[in-house]
């Protein structure tokens, strides 16, 4: 596969997880994820797409880490 962009985190511990998203050549799936999760219209260059979906990736593994380390 191609991307145009990825934005990924991984997890290290008693599972390695990688969670990753990645756009195409017009990256509309990211601004889509990060428009959504910001609350507000993002566009195609803008910056703040990769902080956004950076912020959404740090509370799903987030979770994850709290709900693995409480089992």
């Amino acid at each position: 596969f191609t991307y145009k962009s990825m934005v990924c985190q991984r997890l290290v511990g008693k599972h390695n997880i990688i969670l990753g998203f990645a756009g195409d050549e017009d990256n509309s799936g990211m601004v889509e994820l990060a428009s959504g999760f910001a609350g507000m219209e993002m566009q195609e260059g803008d910056n703040e797409i990769f902080d956004a979906i950076g912020e959404f990736a740090n509370i799903c593994n987030g979770l994850l880490a709290t709900d693995l380390a409480s089992r």
